[in-house]
């Protein structure tokens, strides 16, 4: 299913999204072009302590164990509600990053999924600007109200996603600018 239209702010001019929800398990697709540097951009999606600055819906992220300068298993918990039902969740993840490339792994029995893969994908388009693609396939382990649940996911799924690219893009700002 094709997501469009206006969520929560404006579409960006180059979104492209997919959402879909069924059985408790999600999956989407987002690719869009950041006003932001390939190398910004990357400092900031593997910054795994402070990923809560890019969405009010992560309300902490760590590192849990570093394996090596690209393998880390982390942590982030987050706080979504679905219409009149809110909930915490945690993800557990197990982390490689390569280049142009963040992949995690749900951790089964450490969080609120019990499995799933994520990507980002990041890929330099020349003058400041930073192409992005997130998507994944993850199952949680929290009940969804049916029917009206997945419609109001994908809203808040768009909304969070527009987020998290603007708050790279200020991030990425506030570092070229800063002193």
């Amino acid at each position: 299913m094709l997501i469009g239209g206006n969520a929560s702010g404006a579409a960006r001019d180059d979104e492209q999204a997919e959402f879909a929800f069924a059985h408790n398990t999600y999956r989407y697709t987002y690719t869009t072009t950041l006003d932001a540097d390939v190398e910004a951009v990357t400092a900031i999606v593997t910054d795994f302590d402070r990923l809560h600055r890019l969405n009010d819906g992560i309300t902490a992220s760590h590192v849990l164990a570093r394996y090596d300068e690209h393998h880390v298993k982390r942590l982030i918990d987050g706080r979504q509600c679905v219409l009149m039902f809110c909930f915490k969740l945690r993800l557990v993840e197990d982390v490689r990053v390569t280049p142009g490339h963040v992949h995690a792994r749900v951790i089964e029995g450490e969080g609120s999924f019990s499995a799933g893969d994520m990507d980002w994908y990041y890929t330099a388009l020349g003058a400041g600007r930073t192409r992005i693609t997130f998507s994944a396939a993850q199952t949680l382990d929290v009940w969804i109200p049916p029917v009206i649940g997945p419609l109001v996911l994908k809203r808040v799924f768009l909304r969070e996603v527009r987020e998290t690219c603007a708050s790279i893009e200020r991030l990425a700002h506030n570092a070229i600018t800063a002193p």
